[in-house]
């Protein structure tokens, strides 16, 4: 079995995920990249690594996008890791700010 690199972050908060960025263009809101630090108990130990969050406009331009950079996302991700990535798609169905100001 291989052993796992470990990630870089300065690759995939520098070059990666703004490079993904670009290809999705004007249907990008914003991107965010999470660092796993632990699981359910602070003992538990994260499931990922990292998770990166692409905030977008339309699923099939998304796709598209995707779909045409595919061979360049695939080959940048043994620069920052070899970690097999898992890819979900999901739609925000609630955000909720909590005004901790109110009485």
């Amino acid at each position: 079995m291989e052993k796992i690199k470990p990630l870089t972050w300065t690759i995939m908060k520098k070059k990666h995920m703004p490079m993904v960025a670009g290809f999705l263009g004007e249907n990008l809101k914003f991107f965010e990249i999470d660092k796993g630090i632990a699981g359910r108990t602070p003992n538990d130990k994260s499931p990922f690594v990292a998770v990166g969050y692409f905030y977008i406009n339309d699923v099939a331009e998304y796709n598209k996008a995707i779909g045409q950079n595919i061979d360049a996302i695939r080959t940048d991700f043994k620069n920052y890791t070899n970690i097999t990535p898992v890819i979900q798609i999901s739609e925000i169905k609630q955000v909720r700010y909590l005004d901790r100001n109110k009485e």
